[in-house]
């Protein structure tokens, strides 16, 4: 194949590539919100639901970069932090919920991205 064609089929596939993206992302986000969650009722215990409910993500795009930031903690589940960090006293310990879901999914990203990568190439290449 010769580099002109290839950057043919390149541009031709970019806006598929970009929407596809997109959808990889969303689903990335999705499994984020869900190991929170999930590790918000593991341990902690789930009481009355209010850390689980208050547990959110929100995308930001700066500098042409997007950050994804997960939070929780709300008016009725104030002691988000706590639970995440522990106290400085010691009678709570860090449970670090949401830093374990995005430790997981972080581990995964890398691997989706070259896999995704890798078949739109191969695509390009049996064209």
């Amino acid at each position: 194949m010769k580099l002109k064609d290839f950057i043919k089929r390149l541009f031709k596939r970019a806006d598929g590539l970009d929407d596809f993206l997109s959808k990889q992302l969303e689903d990335v986000e999705t499994t984020l919100l869900e190991s929170a969650r999930l590790n918000a009722t593991i341990d902690p215990k789930v009481i009355s639901g209010d850390l689980w409910r208050s547990i959110r993500l929100e995308k930001k795009k700066m500098r042409g970069r997007l950050f994804v930031t997960l939070t929780a903690g709300d008016n009725k589940a104030y002691y988000a932090s706590f639970l995440e960090h522990g106290t400085d006293d010691g009678r709570l310990y860090p449970r670090h919920y949401l830093k374990n879901a995005f430790d997981g999914t972080k581990k995964r990203v890398p691997k989706e991205l070259k896999r995704i990568t890798k078949l739109f190439l191969d695509d390009l290449d049996a064209r």
